[in-house]
């Protein structure tokens, strides 16, 4: 890949349900895949120790 094109951010996406976060993620230094789920509390401190990054969020119906 062309290093001017590659992307200086990781990109999370993120599925909020009532109970439980599914967070898929691109690490931007390695262009790994991680796929893991929290709970609140757990993903709060996830991403406080993270760098910023870009975050989509897809909600389901029972999500408040």
């Amino acid at each position: 890949m062309d290093e001017r094109a590659k992307m200086n951010f990781t990109t999370y996406g993120l599925d909020i349900a009532k109970r439980v976060f599914q967070l898929n993620w691109v690490a931007h230094e390695s262009d790994e895949i991680h796929n893991r789920k929290f709970g609140k509390h757990e993903l709060l401190e996830f991403f406080a120790q993270r760098e910023a990054g870009l975050i989509a969020i897809e909600a389901c119906g029972s999500a408040h």
